[in-house]
Parts: structure tokens; C-alpha cells; sequence
């Protein structure tokens, strides 16, 4: 546990005894109570897995030697109301060193909620302005439809002199699980597809789908033969895999070990004839299903496998008496095989804050002002449209 930088809160100056309120520094991850931490995260709602103890734990012990820690938690009356771990470094944002304050957790993690009771966001604001280091842009990435957030961050921006922008990520669909219901592809076309695509692959082989929840001295094994499928699949080819270098490796090693203990890892594959052809490495949380990484090997596209996997998928998760099926993240440019079936969608955003310092105001300029239109003239040059959503291979 690092050593607090205590921050008197300007409101609360006048407080005394028990009313006292306060905001904290740590120069380190987690610096609170496991079950405070965790107390916070039951009454909010909108908090996710990657907000639990475990994914920022393992995030923080697999963290970049560039990047420190630093922990804002904030206190009224003894009980722990907000804690945002971040991280602190220099990168480039427009190609301009900045140095950052970026949510613990980036860029592995799919959507997040600033963990901070309501009534206690103006209290939080501040605690980031009085940051024991200095920063030039503040990046709050995949945050979950942050509407009730959104005027206090812009009145924050205005009365600090900071640039605020927001960006769209992600318009990621999720399905509604009925566990008396079996779910089935919107339309006929894609239904009569999956039923081709199953008969296909069974007059190739033995087929079977299986599903396992591990168990945590299983998680080193099951993760080394899935990244090696995954270095197969179209993401190895284009560089794209989860478990694409052995830190990355590591750090889902120690994340699912520490989160099987809790059941919530599940690993899905399609095999045939005793060779795994297909798989998702997805999670189990708060009643959903999260579909994190999938991947499938190139040379069986034409059999459809990944959306046989998929459809699987979802019957499954309403057997085992789950309410959701969540995408957890997706593009914009490309369409996910969830939206075959009936859906919802969450949208995620990204949100910036430029200080009043030269790299910070030069970043802006740079990442706001120069780069939209370029990119626009670019594309005018080559004669291209805006790239339409494609569809997701997996």
C-alpha cells in the first residue's frame, strides 16, 4: 500500500469531528481496503468487470516500467465514495510527448464506469486538478454512456482552463437473455446459414462444442493452447491477437487465474475431430456473458465456424440462467455477428482533457484541429468515401 498524499477538501475546510471529508493520494495501486473498494462497486450500478479488484490487480502488477500508479480515493464520514486508480506517464498523443493521467486498466480494458458515488463527481474533479504530478492530457477511455457525468466534466474543463473533448468508440450491441427461450438469429437467411454451416462441418468430422468453466491451476495450459490458435487465425495474421507477446500472455495468465478462482473465466472452443478449430475467451459477470476474444482458424471460414460457435454461445449462456450477452466492445467500422440476433446496443466514449501547459495546448491543436482535416483530404485524394461498417470475421 503506498503512502497517502492527503488533500483537505476545499468544501469541507469548515467540517469538523466525523463530518470531515477528504481526498487521498496514493502512490500506488489499490491503496484502500479490498472491501471498501468493493463495498463502492455494489452500489454503483453501472460498474463493470473492468472495474473489479482483480482486473485492475493484475493491471497494475503487469503495468509498464514507463508507467506509475497513482490512486485518488475519497472519503466522508470513514466510507470510502470514489477511488479512480490511474496511471501516470509520457507517450504521444498527436504525435505531441505529453504526459498522461489514463485510467488503470487501458487499453485491455471494454468499457469502464468512473467507480464515484453521484453527489460525490465535483469532489473527484478536484482531487484530479491538485495530482501529485503534474499532467497534460487527462484520457478517460470506453466509458460507459457517462450522460449524467457529462455537464460535470465540462463545467470541471471551463472552470480550470482545460480543453475537453469527447470521441464515440464503441456502438457495442448486447442481447437479453431469456432462460425459458432459446435464442435464435433474427432472420431466416442466417438461420438457414448456421444450419448449412453445423452440416458442413459435420460431414468434415467429429464435431463438438464444449464449454468450461476452469478452474485456476487449469487457466497456464488452457491459455498457451489458445494463443496458439489465435497466432493461426486471421488477428495473429494481422497482428491483432490478445496473446500476441508473451507480457500480454502473462498479464491474462494472472488475470484469469486470479478471476477463475471466482468462476468467472469461461473457455469455448469448436473442435474437430480432437483438433480445436474455434474459440472465445470470454468472462462471466454481474449475470452476463462477456464475449471478449474469439478467433478461428482462416481456412475454415467458408464453414462458418465462428458464428456456429456464437449461436452455441448463446444457448448456453441462457442454459446456465445468464440475463445478457454482451459484445463488451466493438468497432465502429465493422459489424459484430451479435447484431444477426436481436439486440440492444451500449455506446462507449472516449473522453480528453488538454491542460493549459505548451504540450498540452500543442496536443490538442495537433490531435483536434490538424489531424481531422488531413485525414479528410486524404481520403478526398484517394477518392474514397468514408469506409462503411464491414462485417467482423468473428
Amino acid at each position: 500500500m503506498g503512502a497517502p498524499f492527503s488533500i483537505p477538501d476545499r468544501q469541507a475546510s469548515l467540517q469538523r469531528g466525523s463530518e470531515d471529508r477528504h481526498s487521498e493520494w496514493h502512490a500506488g495501486a489499490l491503496a484502500v481496503a479490498r472491501a471498501d473498494y468493493e463495498a463502492l462497486l455494489a452500489r454503483l450500478p453501472d460498474a463493470t468487470l473492468f472495474n473489479d479488484w482483480d482486473w485492475l490487480a493484475a493491471s497494475a502488477a503487469h503495468l509498464d516500467a514507463a508507467r506509475r500508479v497513482l490512486t485518488l480515493a475519497l472519503r466522508e464520514r470513514g466510507r470510502l465514495v470514489a477511488c479512480l486508480p490511474l496511471t501516470w506517464g509520457w507517450e504521444r498523443v498527436g504525435g505531441v510527448p505529453v504526459r498522461t493521467l489514463r485510467l488503470l486498466g487501458y487499453p485491455l480494458a471494454d468499457r469502464v464506469a468512473l467507480p464515484v458515488e453521484p453527489g460525490q463527481v465535483e469532489r473527484l474533479l478536484r482531487g484530479l486538478i491538485e495530482c501529485p504530478r503534474p499532467w497534460d492530457v487527462l484520457v478517460f477511455d470506453e466509458l460507459c454512456e457517462p450522460v449524467a457525468l457529462r455537464p460535470s466534466l465540462e463545467r470541471w474543463c471551463v472552470g480550470n482552463a482545460l480543453i475537453g473533448r469527447w470521441v464515440h468508440t464503441s456502438h457495442c450491441p448486447w442481447a437479453s437473455l431469456d432462460p425459458n427461450r432459446p435464442v435464435e438469429a433474427a432472420s431466416k437467411s442466417v438461420r438457414r446459414n448456421l444450419s448449412r454451416f453445423r452440416r458442413k462441418l459435420e460431414a468434415t468430422g467429429t464435431l463438438t462444442l464444449r464449454h468450461a468453466v476452469p478452474r485456476p491451476a487449469e487457466i497456464p495450459a488452457l491459455l498457451e493452447r489458445l494463443a496458439g490458435l489465435e497466432a493461426r487465425s486471421w488477428k495473429g495474421a494481422r497482428g491483432l491477437g490478445l496473446f500476441s507477446t508473451p507480457a500480454r500472455l502473462a498479464f491474462f495468465t494472472d488475470l484469469s487465474t486470479r478471476l477463475a478462482a471466482r468462476g468467472m473465466v469461461q473457455i469455448s472452443e469448436v473442435v474437430l475431430d480432437e483438433r480445436p478449430v474455434a474459440q472465445s475467451y470470454g468472462f462471466r459477470f454481474g449475470g452476463a456473458y462477456l464475449y471478449y476474444s474469439p478467433a478461428y482458424l482462416p481456412e475454415l471460414a467458408p464453414f462458418g465456424v465462428g458464428r456456429v460457435l456464437l449461436d452455441d454461445l448463446l444457448n448456453r449462456a441462457c442454459i446456465d440462467g445468464l440475463s445478457r450477452f454482451d459484445a463488451s466492445r466493438t468497432s465502429l467500422r465493422t459489424r459484430c455477428p451479435l447484431e444477426d440476433y436481436p439486440v440492444s446496443y451500449v455506446d462507449h466514449v472516449r473522453f480528453q482533457a488538454f491542460a493549459p501547459t505548451t504540450p498540452g495546448r500543442l496536443a490538442y491543436l495537433v490531435e483536434h484541429g490538424l489531424k481531422p482535416p488531413l485525414k479528410a483530404l486524404r481520403r478526398k485524394w484517394k477518392g474514397r468515401a468514408r469506409p462503411q461498417r464491414r462485417d467482423r470475421p468473428d
